[in-house]
């Protein structure tokens, strides 16, 4: 597997569908709902120290991104390879989302 920085010419959209091509309709309409595959924090965000860490297109949250990288969540790439590998792991669960973007 070809690691984020070489990869770059890539949007992170790409780079999810180079990265998880078997799953990347359910990914993409994953990072749709939750952030429009916006690199922002969520709405609560009181910074990296606070309650509401959530960042990035799939709003990962700083204690699952430590659990899966050593990446900053907040590089919109590193968001994407650490949702392939928590959802490689963890499945759809940890978004709430999920629910939304099956048939």
């Amino acid at each position: 597997m070809v690691w984020i920085e070489e990869r770059r010419e890539l949007s992170p959209r790409d780079y999810l569908l180079y990265l998880e091509p078997d799953n990347f309709q359910l990914l993409n309409c994953i990072a749709t709902k939750e952030s429009k595959w916006r690199n922002v924090p969520n709405y609560l965000y009181d910074g990296e120290n606070g309650i509401y860490t959530a960042f990035g297109p799939f709003q990962i949250l700083k204690s699952t991104a430590t659990k899966y990288s050593k990446n900053d969540r907040r590089d919109p790439y590193a968001n994407v390879r650490i949702a392939v590998e928590i959802f490689r792991n963890e499945g759809v669960y940890p978004w709430l989302v999920w629910q939304q973007c099956v048939n």
